[in-house]
């Protein structure tokens, strides 16, 4: 009879750590192995990243100019905060970023062969929205990878932007872009690796933002397009 409990308890122990564990032998769990599985994966943490980027999107379509002949590609940095909490099998919570990117101006050329050098385009934002995250792969107690998703909304603001254009030769100084406060919203998704407390986390995304006011000239400027890709670090609090 031990010979045959004892059977018992091995099988259902090999598919716990299988995955496998039907309903009835779930409820065999110990409450170290339910404490073990929820440790350190919930709270709130901290995230500062670093991006490159590039910009899209039509500044005036009649012209076939676009952000992307303004603009090179650009660099930013950002700090997030995050408060996930677990529904089910998954972590879901709230987050807020602030963000900085800077996008360096080029030299664009029309057909007539005038010329148009906008300076440096700046844009800072503030976004909140809601994270979806999941593990994929766990080590011990302390080491997992996770997937994650986010969508956000927020408020952006362009710095003007001053540059020189240039026609028949004569150099100009004029205003590109005026200083505009805008609406923005962005999705994205990466993977994070945790050690303990800390964190590795590698993402990518895409964000909208309305265009800014034109300046002296007259451009008919749609959405504008930015698509990331970032590396950050974190520390849960």
């Amino acid at each position: 009879m031990s010979r045959l409990v004892g059977s018992a308890v091995g099988s259902a122990a090999f598919l716990a750590l299988s995955g496998f564990m039907p309903a009835w032998g779930q409820s065999l769990s110990t409450p170290s192995q339910v404490q073990t599985a929820g440790r350190g994966e919930s709270g709130f943490a901290v995230m500062p990243h670093i991006r490159v980027s590039g910009i899209a999107g039509d500044v005036d379509g009649d012209f076939g100019l676009g952000y992307e002949d303004l603009f090179g590609e650009g660099v930013g940095l950002d700090l997030e905060m995050e408060c996930l909490f677990p529904v089910g099998a998954h972590f879901l919570g709230p987050y807020v970023t602030l963000s900085w990117e800077t996008f360096e101006g080029k030299n664009s050329i029309d057909l007539a062969g005038d010329t148009l050098e906008p300076d440096r385009l700046e844009v800072l934002s503030i976004m909140a929205g809601v994270k979806w995250r999941t593990s994929l792969k766990k080590w011990g107690d302390d080491e997992e990878i996770f997937a994650f998703f986010h969508a956000g909304f927020g408020a952006a603001a362009y710095g003007a932007v001053k540059g020189t254009l240039t026609a028949s030769g004569v150099p100009t100084s004029v205003d590109v872009f005026d200083a505009t406060t805008v609406f923005t919203y962005v999705l994205g998704s990466g993977f994070k690796h945790d050690f303990g407390r800390f964190s590795i986390d590698f993402n990518f995304g895409f964000r909208f933002l309305q265009p800014p006011q034109k300046g002296d000239l007259d451009f008919e400027s749609s959405t504008a397009l930015v698509l990331y890709v970032g590396i950050g670090f974190g520390v849960e609090l």
